[in-house]
């Protein structure tokens, strides 16, 4: 009974709620929302211990503060996300680049490119601190040699081109999805948000991988596997973080158009990886490379990794020995429950399948022995994604190869 009351005003409370925020209008709504944008972006300002952090939350505060003053002067709600985007993202990347102060993860690239270009490999063979460890794979390299052809110039800044194709993959995602070019809006809310206008001012090596994923997720839903694969395959072949996706892009183009092109996007994928990550493999640097890549992010490398955030799997993998083995025993089973979970119930739809991953990177990023903060940047991006592909079942209104396969071994058919 009492179960059941609870339940009741639980339901009547977010009915209230829903009708409240329909009846709100949408300026003051953004004025609301970049008002607690500000007081995320003083927090971080006070709770850092990285100077460029420190800057962007003072800087972001004030311009989410004139742009939330902006949508309510102008009632134009467009005008005051417009305001916050350039306020959070471009502003405080121009100040901060003309302070030349970043998060390391900048550093690393831009040298990463230097070495790539001096030995023929992004890593270094004696690495002596963290600053001289490089955990991405060898495609990440690429977006430091804008600093060697530009070494005196703030357009060198790494920051700026994954910026650049984080916006592109992104727009060619939306559009692909939405069958239409009204994106704008919601890509200007997007990089306003404070945890991806931080990362974008401050560092930003997340986001072209971000980016290819949204991109390949959509490829994949309209059945364009081998431009996926390049998608999927460009992203797994810069950070170890978007390997995960592989089976969920995977699993979601079985589900819609079957085997055949699920492996052409994963042959696709692996010769995008093997064509990178070979000729490290096989050069001098081959067990330097391996250990820094794999070895530093699961914090058994000799050099320990910065990304000490509190979650279980740090505390975990700092317990000591018998808490480590606890750890890793929990990450495995993490990693097989999601594996049984995509297999049994595949995602049939952008959305779930976008959604999946947010989860299933969420929950890594939690048992994982090295964590951080910004890693709440994935889930951010990709349920911005399932928002938007909600509607693609709608507006494609065509059935999938797959089902037209289906379709015709029921009737006997054949299709054309």
């Amino acid at each position: 009974m009492a179960q059941r009351v609870l339940v009741g005003r639980t339901g009547r409370v977010l009915a209230a709620a829903r009708r409240a925020l329909v009846a709100t209008p949408v300026h003051v709504l953004v004025a609301i929302a970049c008002g607690a944008s500000a007081v995320a972006a003083l927090a971080m300002a006070g709770l850092s211990d990285q100077y460029a952090h420190y800057l962007w939350g003072l800087l972001a505060a004030a311009g989410y503060v004139v742009a939330a003053v902006t949508a309510l002067r102008t009632r134009r709600a467009l005008t005051g996300v417009r305001v916050a985007a350039a306020a959070s993202v471009l502003l405080p990347a121009v100040w901060l680049v003309v302070a030349h102060s970043a998060q390391p993860e900048v550093g690393v690239v831009e040298r990463s490119a230097r070495t790539l270009v001096e030995t023929g490999s992004p890593y270094l063979a004696h690495p002596l601190g963290v600053d001289d460890v490089n955990p991405y794979l060898p495609l990440m390299s690429l977006f430091g040699l804008p600093r060697l052809a530009l070494p005196d110039n703030g357009l060198g800044d790494a920051r700026w081109w994954f910026l650049l194709a984080f916006v592109a993959c992104v727009v060619a995602a939306d559009r692909l999805l939405r069958h239409d070019r009204r994106t704008e809006a919601a890509l200007w809310a997007l990089l306003a948000f404070p945890v991806i206008a931080l990362t974008a001012a401050t560092g930003g090596h997340d986001l072209p991988v971000l980016g290819l994923l949204c991109l390949a997720l959509a490829l994949a839903a309209h059945g364009h596997a081998a431009r996926a694969g390049l998608a999927l395959g460009a992203a797994c072949a810069m950070k170890a973080a978007a390997w995960p996706a592989f089976a969920v892009v995977l699993a979601l183009l079985v589900v819609r158009y079957g085997w055949p092109r699920a492996l052409r996007l994963a042959a696709v994928s692996a010769a995008v990886v093997g064509a990178t990550v070979a000729p490290v493999l096989a050069g001098p640097t081959a067990r330097t490379a391996v250990a820094q890549v794999a070895g530093f992010p699961m914090g058994a490398g000799s050099i320990a990794s910065p990304a000490t955030a509190p979650t279980p799997g740090v505390l975990l993998a700092t317990g000591g020995p018998a808490a480590r083995v606890v750890g890793l025993v929990l990450l495995g089973l993490v990693a097989a429950a999601f594996a049984v979970r995509l297999v049994v119930r595949p995602p049939h739809t952008t959305a779930a399948a976008a959604a999946f991953l947010a989860v299933a990177l969420t929950v890594a990023a939690l048992v994982l022995p090295t964590s951080r903060a910004g890693y709440a940047l994935y889930p951010a991006v990709l349920l911005w994604l399932a928002l938007r592909a909600r509607t693609e079942r709608d507006e494609t209104g065509l059935p999938t190869e797959r089902q037209l396969v289906t379709a015709a071994a029921g009737t006997g058919e054949t299709t054309p």
